[in-house]
Parts: C-alpha cells; structure tokens; sequence
C-alpha cells in the first residue's frame, strides 16, 4: 500500500434541505494548492497558496442531531473518476466560534469505498470546518493508504 497525504481547502455553500432545517446540503471545491508553514524567531506563519492544476469537488449530507453535534456523508472527487466516498466516525462538532458570525468545528470521516486512483483506501481523515451564514469553508488534512497501481501492460 502506498501512502497519499493532502491538504485542501474546500470553500462554497451548504444549503438547508428537509423540512426541520436540521440536514444541509454541502457543495464546495478546492483548486490545486500548496500549503506552506514557516517556524522563525518571531514564530509561526502559514500560507496557502493556489498553483496550476485542477479542482477537487465535495458534496455532503450533513444531518443535525443536536443543536453542535452532526452526522454526515459524502463524496470528495479528484479529477476523472477519482474519489473517496465517506462518512463520520462517531459525530462531527460544530458550535459558535469567538466571531458571532461564524461557526468553528471538527469531524472525523471513515473512507467507505475508493475509486480510481483511490481504489481500496482507507483512513479516517481528520477535517477542520468554519462556517458563516453564506458560505462554508472546509479545510481537510488527510493520509489515505491505497494499493499500489497495477503495473503497465508491455
């Protein structure tokens, strides 16, 4: 097995669907990107920045079980036929942050099939979200163990 390790930021909307107001419908991308984080004398910084390449997509169900504690299933697509279908271990967690306006939380996810590239993986990605009323941005920090890919036919 090989290891895959990513870090992206999905940002888009997550709409209200049911008549309770207690599930959303999440529908966010993330272009290509690279993360850099810096250690100096004056301490930390970190950047994201987007380079050249595609975009990856994420659609989710979310459904709320208490007023901070969610449940949720979905779909991250990289590229052509090339994803990771999941969904949350135990609860996910999403309560008021220090700005009235957003909400801050974490979810952990169990990949429940790969395809494509993906075919075969698992991990339970950790994934920090942050959430106004307009607009959700999702950052996911991954490792993902797939098979290695069959070699190329001679």
């Amino acid at each position: 097995m090989r290891q895959i390790t990513y870090a992206l930021r999905f940002t888009g909307q997550a709409t209200p669907a049911g008549p309770d107001g207690n599930v959303l419908h999440a529908s966010t991308t993330a272009p290509s990107s690279t993360i850099t984080s810096q250690v100096g004398a004056d301490g930390l910084t970190g950047t994201i920045e987007e380079i050249a390449g595609n975009e990856a997509t994420f659609t989710s169900e979310v459904t709320f079980t208490s007023e901070i504690d969610f449940l949720e299933t979905g779909t991250i697509t990289f590229g052509e036929g090339n994803m990771l279908h999941f969904s949350t271990v135990g609860s996910g967690y999403l309560a008021p942050g220090a700005d009235p306006s957003r909400k801050h939380g974490v979810v952990m996810w169990r990949v429940e099939q790969g395809d494509g590239q993906f075919a075969g993986a698992a991990s339970s990605p950790p994934t920090f979200l942050s959430m106004t009323t307009s607009a959700s941005s999702i950052t996911t920090l991954a490792c993902c163990c797939c098979h290695e890919p069959a070699p190329a036919a001679r």
